[in-house]
């Protein structure tokens, strides 16, 4: 069994993978600026921040901070890329709503971008993302998180229909986080499958199989994954082989979600495994 890989960690080295093609249908020149909430070490915030540098618009982000240490690369890049940063207790980043509530308050004339771009506004991007992808393969795979890029994907083939089996990977060991993607990506697209990380962590806390088969997939092809979503993914594929999952004439297609700058979280396995 072969994995393809569409490389979208190479699309910008900030706003890699899925995190340009979930932001792009929140952007527009009504706008004063944008904010948007993340937990801490959030590539969607990173992402977000230099987006708007780019396009020359303020950003806020609202950010889980009990978990931020001063002074890390995570802060900087923040900092350097002009995004005001607020921080949110564990307790009060859980109520959701709550924050969204205060966000929009205080910063009046700022689009506030959901949590990981979910939902999604329209698809325009996602249609245009399969359209990229050439209609030979049998199944894509996704590391999934909010599931914007699951169920963004989901609408794209709703709207230009395909012969191809979606699989969302969840990084979020959570059963009834799983059991809303699941019911949610259904409804859109009933060629799909959600499945639970394989190693049992909670989100953010990687594993020892994790840290292997980022090395060995480096080690093999060069391609680094990042050690959350992609990991979660590829720990998958790995045990799917094994269980026979696949038919020998499937061509499977992984979806790279970009996101790699999450091993700045990880300094010590990140030198160990890729000499960084």
């Amino acid at each position: 069994m072969r994995l393809h890989v569409q490389r979208n960690e190479l699309i910008h080295p900030l706003i890699s993978g899925n995190k340009w093609r979930k932001l792009e249908a929140f952007f527009g020149d009504a706008y004063l600026g944008y904010q948007s909430i993340g937990g801490a070490w959030s590539n969607h915030l990173l992402a977000l921040a230099a987006m708007g540098k780019m396009l020359g618009k303020p950003t806020v982000g609202w950010i889980r901070g009990e978990e931020v240490r001063s002074a890390n690369k995570y802060e900087d890049w923040l900092n350097q890329l002009g995004m005001r940063v607020h921080y949110l207790s564990r307790a009060a980043y859980k109520h959701k709503e709550a924050v969204y509530a205060l966000a929009q308050r205080t910063y009046p004339e700022y689009r506030l971008i959901p949590e990981g771009g979910h939902p999604q506004p329209h698809f325009k991007a996602f249609e245009n993302w399969l359209q990229e992808l050439p209609d030979s393969y049998t199944h894509f795979l996704i590391g999934c998180g909010t599931g914007a890029t699951l169920t963004g994907m989901a609408h794209a083939l709703q709207a230009k229909p395909r012969k191809v089996h979606l699989i969302g990977i969840s990084a979020i060991h959570l059963p009834q986080e799983i059991q809303r993607l699941n019911s949610e990506a259904l409804a859109i697209w009933p060629q799909t499958t959600i499945e639970g990380p394989m190693d049992g962590k909670r989100f953010g806390k990687i594993s020892g199989q994790r840290l292997e088969i980022s090395k060995a997939l480096f080690q093999q092809t060069g391609i680094v994954p990042d050690p959350v979503y992609d990991a979660s993914v590829l720990l998958w594929f790995q045990k799917a082989v094994v269980n026979g999952f696949f038919c020998p004439h499937d061509r499977v297609l992984w979806l790279h979600s970009g996101g790699i700058t999450s091993w700045a979280g990880y300094p010590l396995e990140c030198h160990k495994l890729f000499g960084l």
